[in-house]
């Protein structure tokens, strides 16, 4: 379930229009509310200062420039932050413009900018002869000033992320926090595999459409499965692509399959156009790759990022390391089978490539042994320690090539 309201999370921040849609409803009815409340000045000091008496001209002066200076600082900042995103994906890496265009910063930014230039334009058409309202009017000021500053936070928030230190630590925190739910959502009872022999009904589901795994829901199953034996093996799982008519699950049961059950399935795979980290951790590992062979490459040339990116990718292993994750589940009278990739698996994605190419940086590779050789203490399993010291011996090979050379 937690698995879920990430993916959930990751959609709603995902959608760049989401969250300033909602802040401008939120100040169009707050302008509703505002524009008919009356309040009279009395003796009191910070009334009198709140809601002094703004002349009708004045009123239009004021929403005038709020809606005018709003929507010019919009235009420029965000085309400003254009050239910003272009130069990070190319230090970096494309994939990381969507850590700037999923924060929660800029969204709020935007939001209030959008919906104090609507607040203040539907006030200005709302004031006649009769009375300003001046209660709405102190809140357009109020929106204002808040613009003022917020966008003074906003730059600098830009340009703290804009280190290449922050945008990796960024990535691990997200890797790591959707490993820690993957490990929670996945403990459900468990046994072993059931045989398919005993199932003699079974139904192959397709996709239909080409996309990016995005997420698995499969505790969704529960609602529809009840007093059912059955057993649902996935072919797929989050970051996987597929094409159009792939066979994502195979449902076994002992009684013949009817529509309802085949969408019951397809509802718990969502399938979109870009690979998200909601449940898939190797995500974060392949940003981080990317930057490190990005940094290590003739036209960058910048090891110390590649470092502090092999740093980020040793934390999300060690978080790996620490759980299992279990590939078959149990849920009421069903199984449910997920192909999650194995340790060795993550190992290969996080090693393989930057052994291959950073193999003329000296204290790249250095570092590189030293994290396989501490995590080679960590784990008694022969698989793993394999796959562990077949690196060790490739960077080793490496770096007696490259001592030679210099």
């Amino acid at each position: 379930m937690r698995v879920h309201l990430t993916f959930l999370l990751e959609k709603v921040k995902s959608s760049f229009w989401l969250l300033p849609s909602a802040i401008t409803f939120l100040l169009v009815g707050a302008l509703v509310v505002l524009k008919d409340l009356r309040f009279t000045p009395g003796s009191n000091v910070f009334a009198d200062l709140l809601f002094n008496n703004i002349s009708l001209e004045d009123s239009r002066t004021i929403l005038g420039s709020i809606s005018t200076s709003v929507m010019t600082v919009v235009g420029v900042l965000f085309s400003i932050m254009i050239v910003v995103l272009q130069q990070a994906s190319t230090q970096y890496n494309p994939r990381i413009v969507q850590n700037f265009t999923r924060s929660t910063i800029a969204q709020v930014v935007l939001g209030l900018y959008l919906g104090t230039f609507t607040y203040s334009l539907l006030l200005l058409s709302t004031l006649n002869d009769k009375r300003v309202p001046r209660l709405a009017m102190t809140f357009a000021i109020f929106l204002a000033l808040s613009c003022l500053f917020l966008l003074i936070y906003y730059v600098y928030h830009v340009m703290k992320n804009l280190q290449s230190t922050q945008i990796i630590a960024s990535i691990t925190d997200e890797g790591i926090h959707t490993l820690k739910n993957l490990v929670v959502d996945n403990d459900e009872k468990k046994g072993s595999s059931p045989s398919t022999e005993e199932f003699p009904f079974s139904i192959d589901i397709r996709s239909s459409r080409r996309g990016y795994i995005q997420a698995v829901k499969w505790d969704k199953l529960r609602k529809n499965m009840k007093n059912i034996e059955w057993y649902a093996k996935y072919y797929v799982t989050p970051g996987f692509y597929v094409q159009e008519g792939e066979c994502l699950v195979t449902l076994y049961g002992k009684v013949p399959w009817d529509k309802k059950y085949e969408d019951s399935i397809l509802k718990t795979i969502s399938i979109g156009e870009i690979r998200t980290n909601a449940q898939d951790p190797s995500f974060s590992i392949q940003k981080l790759v990317d930057i490190g062979l990005k940094a290590t490459s003739p036209s960058i040339n910048d090891p110390s990022t590649a470092i502090e990116a092999l740093r980020g990718i040793d934390a999300l292993l060690r978080q790996r390391f620490q759980k299992e994750i279990n590939c078959l589940m149990g849920i009421d009278h069903g199984w449910v089978e997920m192909p999650y990739k194995s340790i060795e698996t993550y190992i290969g994605l996080s090693y393989d490539q930057l052994i291959q190419f950073s193999s003329s940086h000296l204290p790249v590779l250095m570092i590189m042994e030293k994290q396989l050789e501490k995590l080679l203490e960590r784990t008694t399993e022969e698989d793993i320690q394999n796959a562990l010291l077949e690196r060790i011996k490739k960077v080793r090979k490496h770096m007696d090539l490259t001592s030679k050379a210099t």
